[in-house]
């Protein structure tokens, strides 16, 4: 790995500074009570010197919602890849959850505040969070637990991921601090997607023969 040179440490903390300013006061205020001369107080900097770093607040906004789903995917790639698949597949559900949990107001910022336009991109670069659910897909397909949905695996990714991406929304909007066992239910909705990609119960390793 290279070493940063001072000034180039220097520019990413200050980078990431700014990042964390501007997540606490979109938290706090919302898109339209945000602007850059605030996150330039919030961090006792010149309004002038962020340019520096980000062209606009909108780039900035852009910004923190990347910053979410790169942490996001080093949650998931926590999961032990030599897992038998079906409890990788559930691991992935239960980090995405977790880092929902712990990370609430970064999570609620990453779907709530993303710029105008299509964000498949984004999500599809190689340190998003995105990718490790599609290569998971993939090896369900490698191991037999089921066939490629003539959809293709991009749709049966979004299968997984909006199951288990409405259950954390529930959890901290409309049903956040209720008596239910989220756990419990996120067991269910995992096992509910395999169900779902498969059209039938559990499919077992080497199916097709």
């Amino acid at each position: 790995m290279q070493t940063l040179k001072p000034h180039e440490r220097r520019h990413l903390r200050t980078k990431e500074a700014i990042l964390d300013a501007a997540r606490r006061l979109l938290a706090e205020k919302g898109v339209n009570g945000v602007s850059l001369r605030a996150i330039a107080r919030e961090i006792d900097y010149s309004p002038a010197g962020l340019y520096e770093y980000f062209d606009s607040k909108e780039d900035i906004i852009h910004a923190v919602n990347y910053q979410g789903h790169v942490r996001l995917a080093d949650e998931m790639n926590r999961v032990d890849k030599d897992l038998p698949y079906p409890e990788y597949m559930r691991g992935l559900g239960k980090a995405y959850r977790r880092f929902a949990r712990n990370n609430p107001e970064h999570f609620m910022l990453m779907f709530t505040t993303a710029p105008d336009g299509n964000q498949l991109e984004e999500f599809m670069k190689g340190d998003s969070s995105f990718p490790i659910l599609i290569s998971g897909i993939q090896r369900g397909i490698d191991e037999g637990y089921f066939e490629e949905h003539p959809a293709g695996i991009m749709a049966m990714s979004m299968i997984f991921w909006s199951g288990v991406h409405g259950l954390a929304m529930l959890e901290h909007t409309q049903l956040k601090g209720a008596d239910i066992d989220f756990d419990a239910i996120g067991e269910m909705v995992g096992q509910n997607m395999f169900i779902g990609l498969t059209n039938a119960t559990y499919a077992q390793p080497n199916k097709k023969q």
